[in-house]
This record gives structure tokens, C-alpha cells and sequence, in this order.
């Protein structure tokens, strides 16, 4: 809970709400990587069993997230005793640096983005409380040694789309530039002649593929958009954000319809039913809620993980839900009787991502422990 005052600068009592006991702290965050949020709540874990065992569990789950992030190691240290004032050991740390990113199209044949020399980042009030976090936390698991904070990446230009011709993969076909921010979900519509990306702008765009013209943008979502799907039928987009709710939005018109609310945490997953009749969404308070459409209606929440869920898929026929979680596993499950069929274990960390071969006699899953896996899960 200190961390969480360190990054809201808020005392959590003013944060917490008795009535639904909850504490709400992460709406009053911005742009933090959601590997720290998620890490600081498995630290507030209510039972023991939940928490890190010890502090070098801590260092472990430290360092895999800085290696996600790609920054300097964390090198352990003998424990040292802090000086009498620890504020210089905060402040007398290298500056944090973010590489800025040429978003103009190189001229090497293969599309990717080339990297110009880092520069230090401005001066603001998170960053300092960022820093006081990892002096803080470093200093109570006995590190002295520590560099950079956990903070996406902003851009010194629009964040791009970048689409391929994949008749030749040599040549980048169109960039697509509007967006202010990260972009975290694209998705083609089911003819191939649209793309809607959702971004951490809190905005939707629908573009026009063949030409790359931005068609429209989509507001209404206070906080960053996470994921997008297209109905099967094209007519409909539904997306999950960071203000933890869902939103269905008509294509032709982008006109909001509906607003899903159920959710204590960020939706991180949405994704239609094969008949486009009803929505799976997998969040961050580790349930996943299957919702009817047409009428706004919960049918039902699955529990289980004890992570953040940041994938889920329905299988082709619609029978059965699969779901990749912060725990390292996934989960199948029956969507009609809501039972969990199996879970799927074998990843050493977090799964990102699921699907559903055509046939739904596999299921492929991608994790953070750099592999895809395989699975057999149909008859």
C-alpha cells in the first residue's frame, strides 16, 4: 500500500471503498506498465498464500519484468544498512532514458522502426514518485543497484500502423498515422476491406484498407482502449479498456450502443461468438464474463485463475471458451454449464495470447517464457 500511495500520491484509505471492499487504486494511475500494477496487487494479496513467499521471489518476479521491459538488470547486492537520509540514494540515480523511435518507413526491404540515441525523460512528478517505488522496494529487499522505471514508452510522433503486402513481405505497403498513443489491438473486419485499431488515446479508428484513409474515429472510453473485435457479420466492433468497461459500437454509423459494466478491472480481452449472438471478456480482476448482446444481459462469470486473464477465444463451434492467464496456465471451459473443463499447464510464465485452430482440435498459446505451445483439445 505504500507503493500505491508512491504512485497515486494518495493515502489508499482515500482511495478504498468500504461499501464494495475494494480498492480501486489503479484508475488513479496513468501510462504505468500493467506488469508493475499487476505485481503490486499480487502484493497486496489478502491471504498470505497469495503474496510473494519471500523476498527472493521478489527478485525474481523483478527481474522478469525488467528483462520484459528490456532494461539494465537488476544486480543483487549484500544487504546494506540505509543511509540516515535515503533521499539522495533516490535522487542520485542515473537518469531514466527512453529510446525515441523513427516512425518513417527505413529503407532497408524488411519494415522495421530504426531506433535514435536515448534521451532522458522530462521531469514530472510520477517519474520521482516511480523512482522513490523502485528506491524504496530495492532498498527493502537489499539491492543498491538499480536503474530506469517501469513506464511505456511515449513516442516523438503519432504511433503508426504498418501493413505488409504479403505477396512479396519485402515491402511496406501503407503506414496508417493518427493515433496519439500506443496502439494495443488491431483487427481486420471479416471482409478484408477494414481495420480498427484501438489505442491507449481512448479512441477507435476504422480505416480503409486499400487506400489507408482513416474512415472514422470512435470516442467514448475515458481511459485506453485494449482490444478489438469485429462481429462475424462486419455490422458491429466491441472493445475492452482500461475504465474496466465495454463498449459495442455500430460500424456504418460509429455510433456507441451499448456500454457492458461488470467488471472491477481492466478488460483486457474481448472477442464474439461464432454466431455473433454473445461476448467472452477476460479481465484483470481473473474472471472472464460471457454477456448477451442484445440485450446488455451478464449470463454468467467463470472463475478460476488467480491472475489477470489476457486472452480469451471461443472455439468454432461456440461449445467452449479458452482463456491464457497471468497464473501461466489456460483454462477451457464449457460455456453452456460454465464448468471448467481442464487447464492447460506447461508455460513458466504468463500466457499472452490463445486461438483456436479452424477445425478447434487445437489450441495454440503464446507466453511470455518466449514460446508457442501446441495443445490437442478437441475429440
Amino acid at each position: 500500500r505504500t507503493f500505491v500511495h508512491l504512485l497515486t500520491g494518495k493515502h489508499p484509505l482515500e482511495i478504498y471503498d468500504p461499501i464494495n471492499d475494494v480498492l480501486p487504486w489503479r484508475e488513479e494511475t496513468e501510462n504505468i506498465h500493467p506488469l508493475l500494477l499487476d505485481f503490486i496487487d499480487e502484493l497486496m494479496g489478502r491471504l498470505p498464500k497469495n503474496r510473494p513467499a519471500n523476498t527472493r521471489v521478489i527478485l525474481q518476479r523483478l527481474d522478469q519484468i525488467e528483462r520484459q521491459l528490456k532494461l539494465p538488470p537488476i544486480t543483487p547486492n549484500r544487504p546494506s544498512p540505509p543511509p540516515p537520509n535515503p533521499q539522495p540514494v533516490v535522487t542520485q540515480k542515473q537518469s531514466p532514458v527512453i529510446p525515441k523511435i523513427n516512425p518513417s518507413p527505413p529503407v532497408s526491404p524488411v519494415a522495421v522502426p530504426k531506433k535514435t540515441p536515448a534521451q532522458p525523460v522530462k521531469n514530472n512528478n510520477q517519474r520521482n514518485g516511480l523512482i522513490a517505488l523502485s528506491g524504496v522496494l530495492l532498498l527493502g529487499v537489499g539491492i543498491t543497484q538499480a536503474y530506469g522505471y517501469f513506464k511505456y514508452e511515449k513516442f516523438p510522433a503519432s504511433p503508426q500502423l504498418l501493413i505488409s503486402d504479403l505477396s512479396s513481405l519485402r515491402f511496406l505497403d501503407k503506414s496508417l498515422t493518427g493515433h496519439s498513443d500506443s496502439v494495443q489491438s488491431v483487427v481486420y473486419s471479416p471482409d478484408g476491406r477494414y481495420l480498427a485499431s484501438g489505442s491507449w488515446d481512448n479512441t477507435i479508428k476504422i480505416w480503409e484498407v486499400a487506400t489507408g484513409k482513416e474512415l472514422r474515429t470512435l470516442t467514448g472510453h475515458s481511459r485506453g482502449v485494449e482490444s478489438v473485435v469485429y462481429s462475424p457479420d462486419g455490422r458491429y466492433l466491441a472493445s475492452g479498456s482500461w475504465d474496466n468497461t465495454i463498449k459495442i459500437w455500430e460500424v456504418a454509423t460509429g455510433k456507441q450502443l451499448r456500454t457492458l459494466t461488470g467488471h472491477s478491472d481492466v478488460v483486457r480481452s474481448v472477442v464474439y461468438s461464432p454466431d455473433g449472438r454473445y461476448l467472452a471478456s477476460g479481465s484483470s480482476d481473473k474472471t472472464i464474463k460471457i454477456w448477451e448482446v442484445a440485450t446488455e444481459r451478464e449470463l454468467r462469470t467463470l472463475t478460476g485463475h488467480s491472475g489477470s486473464v489476457y486472452s480469451v477465444v471461443y472455439s468454432p463451434d461456440g461449445r467452449y471458451l479458452a482463456s491464457g492467464s497471468w497464473d501461466n496456465t489456460i483454462k477451457i471451459w464449457e460455456v453452456a454449464t460454465e464448468r471448467e473443463l481442464r487447464t492447460l499447464t506447461g508455460h513458466s510464465k504468463v500466457v499472452w495470447s490463445v486461438v483456436y485452430s479452424p477445425d478447434g482440435r487445437y489450441l495454440a498459446s503464446g507466453s511470455w517464457d518466449n514460446t508457442i505451445k501446441i495443445w490437442r483439445v478437441g475429440q
